[in-house]
């Protein structure tokens, strides 16, 4: 299997850090009501690159262990969102 480009990595790792940055934001402002609004387009986004080079070889051990730590990153923040998301349905449910 072929080496994939580490320029198209690397910017698409910077894509992915910039998306978590701004998704916390935003998921902090719709857990706490501040905006009506998941910010599940960008989120799909991010899985998206996130699933594009997860698995793949790279061209250098320092990308790897860069993507390996960036995916690792959003998968916990992924997980805390989608646990925060739960409560937050459960205390709407519970609510009404």
């Amino acid at each position: 299997m072929p080496r994939l480009d580490s320029n198209q990595l690397r910017q698409d790792l910077e894509v992915i850090e910039n998306n978590i940055r701004q998704l916390e934001k935003k998921y902090s402002d719709y857990l706490d009501s501040v905006t009506s609004i998941e910010p599940k387009e960008l989120r799909a986004q991010t899985e998206t690159l996130v699933n594009r080079w997860w698995g793949k070889p790279t061209a250098s051990a320092m990308m790897k262990f860069k993507l390996q730590n960036t995916v690792q990153k959003y998968r916990t923040y992924k997980e805390k969102w989608d646990r925060l998301l739960r409560i937050k349905k459960k205390n709407e449910m519970e609510d009404f």
